[in-house]
């Protein structure tokens, strides 16, 4: 089901070029989910701050509600970013603080420490069982889309599990990245190639130096 990276994918991170800076993430995740037509159906407005940080994997946009991040996307094009996530969360409150988008960089890419992180997540009930799949697919590991569909229930429709993962809406923290190719190829993604590999990558040295940190004997204290 859930497999690490298989000789062909280990061969194109060998042959990359990119160098990735940042400690160790331990992040738990938890979920809050709307329908869209739920969504479409709330009494009132839901007030959404956003911003614009930096990362180990580049420029970034995030926002976030009261119950949690909804949007996180890698911003290569900073204008076209918001149109689409205005249009996407119409009827809400929407105001830009960058300062909430660099707290959420440093809890997320800058620190050791054990942190909760809350989601609330918005699409058709198909693409939330796919997302959902997604967040228990394992820090360090990689799964093909056809392992994605059997986790989704849905082993019959490949496809439109490819299309719900190429809709998902917040990257990184659900781990779009971490589905490649049958022949174990890394694939298209949403905001560039280059970049899933470079997650990939960095997730896959963190489990190396994690599982070697637990090898290397300690000395007894004094």
């Amino acid at each position: 089901m859930i497999t690490h990276s298989p000789k062909m994918l280990k061969e194109e991170i060998r042959n990359t070029n990119l160098i990735i800076e940042s400690s160790s993430n331990y992040l738990q995740i938890n979920v809050e989910s709307i329908t869209t037509e739920e969504y479409k159906s709330l009494p009132h407005p839901i007030a959404i701050q956003y911003g614009f940080s930096e990362s180990s994997f580049g420029k970034f946009f995030v926002a976030t509600t009261p119950k949690g991040i909804c949007s996180l996307q890698f911003a290569d094009d900073s204008k076209s970013f918001i149109d689409e996530f205005i249009r996407e969360w119409e009827n809400s409150v929407i105001t830009r603080d960058d300062s909430v988008a660099e707290e959420i960089s440093e809890v997320i890419f800058k620190t050791d420490a054990a942190t909760k992180l809350n989601l609330f997540v918005k699409g058709t009930a198909f693409q939330l069982r796919v997302w959902q799949a997604l967040l228990s697919i394992p820090f360090g590991s990689v799964i093909s889309y056809k392992g994605v569909a059997k986790l989704a229930n849905c082993e019959s429709g490949v496809r439109a599990t490819a299309s719900a993962i190429a809709r998902n809406p917040i990257g990184y923290l659900i781990p779009c990245h971490r589905v490649i190719r049958n022949d174990g190829v890394i694939g298209e993604y949403r905001w560039g190639s280059e970049r899933k590999k470079s997650m990939v990558i960095w997730e896959e040295v963190n489990v190396n130096k994690q599982e070697h940190l637990k090898a290397t004997p300690h000395a007894p204290l004094k």
